[in-house]
């Protein structure tokens, strides 16, 4: 595996370090179990932006993500410094990133202002992000997949889709932040697996 970059500050939960590891290894299993390739992904303190930021461990993440379980056991057995990314092209999902960043502007609230009158949003898999964002997950409609951007969205959306990725639900920071799944609606599991069922017939 690529040589991890180190999180400088603020410093790694030494506390927490084996529940963190644990916890990453088990979200990552579970995505992988559903059919959801992953891949290894590094959460570090960007000093520059004095912000968290995350990259993929390594090149050609998209053609080695991997739902195979050894080797999703592999990847994630033993580190605290390595979450899931999820590789959205293969799983045929797209994601509203709603964000929150000290200072800037408000995704979650742009986008509940923005789907406020939509009758038609259906419900969906939520995470809520180690930054206090949103995820929401979608499948790609064929015929007219999305990629990654902005477009006309208000300030604090944009789109990931084919040829992007996200951290997936379960993840834990080093510092013992997360991203977890939302209340009341459910899971991405569980919806990828029913939505990959031949009796599945629900739109989301």
């Amino acid at each position: 595996m690529p040589r991890l970059r180190q999180a400088r500050t603020p410093p790694i939960d030494v506390d927490r370090a084996a529940d963190i590891a644990a916890a990453n290894c088990a979200a990552a299993m579970s995505l992988a179990e559903a059919g959801i390739a992953v891949f290894p992904a590094h959460v570090f303190w960007n000093d520059a932006k004095t912000k968290w930021d995350k990259e993929p461990v390594g090149k050609a993440w998209q053609q080695r993500a991997s739902a195979d379980a050894a080797q999703v056991a592999h990847w994630f057995g033993n580190s605290t410094l390595v979450v899931r990314g999820v590789e959205l092209t293969s799983a045929r999902l797209v994601v509203i990133d709603a964000d929150r960043h000290r200072g800037g502007a408000d995704g979650v609230a742009a986008l509940q202002e923005l789907v406020a009158d939509e009758v038609d949003w259906p419900v969906h898999p939520i995470v809520v992000t180690a930054g206090g964002g949103e995820h929401h997950y979608f499948r790609q409609r064929a015929g007219a997949e999305l990629g990654n951007g902005v477009g006309d969205l208000p300030a604090g959306l944009d789109v990931r889709g084919c040829g992007g990725w996200t951290v997936g639900p379960g993840a834990v920071r080093p510092d013992g932040e997360g991203w977890s799944p939302a209340r009341g609606v459910p899971s991405l599991t569980e919806t990828f697996k029913a939505c990959t069922s031949p009796r599945y017939r629900a739109g989301w």
